[in-house]
This record gives structure tokens, sequence and C-alpha cells, in this order.
């Protein structure tokens, strides 16, 4: 599966919230974070290799990275796949300015990451290439380097008063997605509250929706809280198992396997808790989260009582995927056909990195027709309109897909962006790196609509 940078094609990646920068992820592919222990030992000839491999891969060399890799490796990344990773990285973030000195971290199994820091001109990324004791490559990715940090700094930070939080992982098989349960309060077993599952969208997407130093369903669920609602967010399967993903999947990539599964087992998850009003469970999804929303709460049935579609696409992927791809590249360029040219050159290398199960699991999932039978659900449409991803235009095929629906609401706000944050003017995707805070007003918004319902 793959990131890159700002668009919003939605695949087990961020692709689609445009912010997230550049990775690449199957089965092989290995994102580590910061629980690993450092490895001073025999450095030299890993960090060797690592060189050798980010240098192949900077000169379009994949049949020398292939020669070098497991083959899990080469079964699942084709040549013209490998090659395009570079050209991609250099059209979303500029050229390479500099480099910084490799780090090593023991994965364990025989693992080891090879990491270092690429200054690009308009954005550092980690690389993150895994070694096995032959030195054959096993995985690489480019990540957001900002992210890993902003995440510690958020762990740090003390809770607001008047709300908890506690550990609530999401499991079944052999899924395990770490989770926060938060709860006003006032919450207990004699005193029950709402609940809202939250999810995030598309990609290696972590519990809080990180995107830079943005963390806005955390931002949520505090608020929530403040209002009387409990939530429970968790790590998504595609950033809890980046490393087994097919395996744990039974070798499915689909937004069954990245969205569906998973929110079914937690809506029945905190149903069962003590603290939790049994008939007031609701789902909150953010971009592709909320593009899948109908699709859960088909399949979850009257255990769902409502859902909040936060910035949910409601065109086809690839259209928008184009026309996001298209602002973007007018950004750099003035020339129409130039700007045209760059967009379907990027669209096409992208494609050409999904798995097939993925691509036809977004073909065959039509949300307007799936929301249009949920007449009697509850739901809310929020939308930002400075938001270059999801905009007014999908709020309106929302709008027009639930008029027979009387219990559906939307909510607009002009000057939020995708993330909600306030932003007076379209945004670009350097945006997403600035820190901002989730809007009270769409944690109001939200609160009433469970309130209410």
């Amino acid at each position: 599966m793959l990131k890159v940078g700002s668009l919003l094609l939605s695949y087990p990646n961020h692709l689609s919230s445009p912010s997230y920068p550049y990775t690449m992820k199957r089965s092989f592919l290995l994102l580590a974070g910061s629980l690993l222990t450092w490895l001073p030992i025999h450095a030299d000839r890993y960090t060797d290799t690592a060189e050798k491999h980010l240098n192949w891969a900077i000169s379009n060399q994949a049949d020398s990275i292939l020669a070098h890799a497991t083959p899990e490796v080469k079964q699942a990344l084709p040549a013209d796949q490998l090659n395009s990773i570079w050209k991609m990285l250099v059209m979303q973030f500029g050229t390479l300015e500099s480099k910084e000195a490799w780090d090593t971290t023991d994965l364990g199994d025989g693992l080891t990451l090879c990491r270092r820091l690429l200054h690009f001109k308009n954005r550092t990324l980690n690389v993150n290439i895994v070694l096995n004791r032959e030195l054959q490559l096993s995985g690489i990715s480019f990540t957001p380097a900002i992210e890993e940090k902003m995440r510690h700094e958020v762990d740090a930070k003390p809770l607001p008063a008047g709300i908890t939080e506690q550990e609530l992982n999401v499991e079944h098989n052999n899924i395990s997605l770490p989770g926060t349960l938060t709860l006003p309060e006032c919450a207990s077993a004699t005193q029950q509250v709402p609940v809202v599952v939250l999810l995030g969208g598309s990609g290696p997407t972590d519990r809080d929706g990180t995107l830079g130093p943005n963390h806005p369903l955390r931002d949520l669920a505090h608020g929530l809280a403040l209002q009387g609602i409990a939530s429970l967010r968790y790590d998504k399967r595609t950033k809890a198992h980046q490393t087994d993903f097919a395996e744990v999947s039974g070798k499915r990539t689909t937004l069954e396997t990245e969205y569906v599964e998973d929110a079914l087992v937690a809506l029945e998850k905190v149903r069962n808790l003590p603290e939790i009003d049994k008939k007031r469970v609701f789902l909150a999804g953010h971009s592709l989260g909320g593009t899948v929303l109908p699709l859960i709460a088909r399949k979850a049935g009257k255990e769902v009582a409502g859902m909040i579609v936060l910035a949910g696409l409601a065109r086809p992927m690839w259209e928008a995927g184009t026309e996001q791809l298209r602002y973007m590249a007018s950004l750099q360029e003035t020339d129409p056909q130039r700007i045209d040219s760059m967009a379907e050159s990027q669209l096409k290398q992208m494609l050409q990195l999904l798995p097939e199960d993925y691509l036809q699991s977004i073909d065959n999932y039509h949300p307007l027709q799936t929301v249009k039978k949920l007449r009697k659900l509850p739901m809310l449409f929020v939308q930002g309109g400075t938001d270059y991803q999801v905009t007014q235009e999908d709020l309106a095929l929302w709008k027009q897909a639930c008029r027979r629906n009387k219990r559906a609401q939307f909510a607009f706000f002009p000057d939020l962006d995708h993330l909600f944050r306030p932003h007076a003017k379209k945004a670009v995707p350097s945006d997403y790196q600035k820190e901002g805070t989730l809007s009270k007003e769409v944690v109001e918004a939200v609160a009433k609509f469970v309130q209410k319902d």
C-alpha cells in the first residue's frame, strides 16, 4: 500500500486525507515506531547495505534492489513500481537537499531497521529500510519525520480536568489494535453515558488521527468527554499490524479488512462496558473513515444509534484524487496542459502501487447508494469550507442521497479545513505541518447530535 503526501485517494493509507507523506505498504513493508531498542553492534554492515538500497532507489535501479531482496519483497513489488517511488517523492516534496546519519534498531526475529532523515525541499522524511540477517531487503518505507516526535509530546500532555482515559484494545482472532477509552468523570454503572467509536482516515492512521503536529481525533475525544460523552479510538489495523497485515487479514487487502471488521468488534466492545448506555452507541469517521460509515452501519444494524461523517468523500475516489492532484500541480505550474499531464502521471503511478483486491473493493463500494438504504438512521455530516480534499460538492452529494432521511443533519463551517482547524483560505499540503486544534464548533455540533438522539 502506498502513502504519498497530500492527497485523498484513500487506500489503506492516507493517500487520502492528503496530509500524509509517502509510505509504501504491503505485508512486507515495515514501519517501526519508537518502542525499539538501539543496536550498537555490527551496525556498519547494515548501514552500508541500507545506503546501497537508498542509492539504488534514487537512481531508479530497481533490479539491483530486488536482486538483494527477500522472496516476499520480490513477489509483492515489481520493478516498475519500485522505480516509481523516488520519482513520486520528488514530485511531492521537491528535490533532496541533504541527508543525516543512519541509525539502526533491532526489531527482533533477525530483522534490523536502518533509518535516516532525508531533507527534501518541502518536507523532511525518514527512510526506513529493514534488513534480515543475510542483509536481504525485507521492507522499505518513507514516513513523515515530525509525527513520531509529536506523538511523544502529545502523550506527555496532561488530560483536561473532568475526564479520564484508559487503555482498551480492540481484539479478535489474531488481531490486536491498541485503543484509548475516554470517559467523562461522571460516567459509572449507575450513570451511563453515550459513546462514540472514532475511526481515522485512510492509511496507517493511529488512534489520534495524527497528521504532522495535529491530533484531531484526540481533540474530538477530549472535547466530547467534557460534554459528557465517552469515546473509543484505536490504531487502525494498517497501523498496528504493518508488518503482518496480509497474514492477519487472510491475505485480503480490502475496505472490509481495513475498516469494517475491526469497527464491528469495537462497537460490540463498548456496548458491554458498564459505564456505557447500550442504546446510545454512535460511529464517527474522518475522511475515508467517514466514507465507509454507511457500509459499517448497515452491517451493525440496530447496534448503532447514529453516525457522524466528518469530511467524508462522496465522489468516486479516482475523480477526487485527480482533482486533488490537479490542485497540487497548480501550486507549482500555471500551464493547464502541464498541470493535467502532471496529475495524470502521478495518478497512474499511484494506482500501480495498489493491490488489485483493494482497488476492486473500492470500485465495488458505492457510499451514496449505501447511505440511501439507511433511511431511518440518525446521521450528521460535517464539512469544512477550506478543505481541498473533500469539498462542498461531496456535502451536496450526501444531502441529495439522504433527502428521504428526515433524521439526516448537515453542518458546514466555511472557515475550517480538512482537519477542522480554522483556516481563512483554501488549504495547501504544507498547512498540515502547522499545529492546530480541532474547532470547538465541531465538537459542539457532534455533541448536540449525540445528546439529542
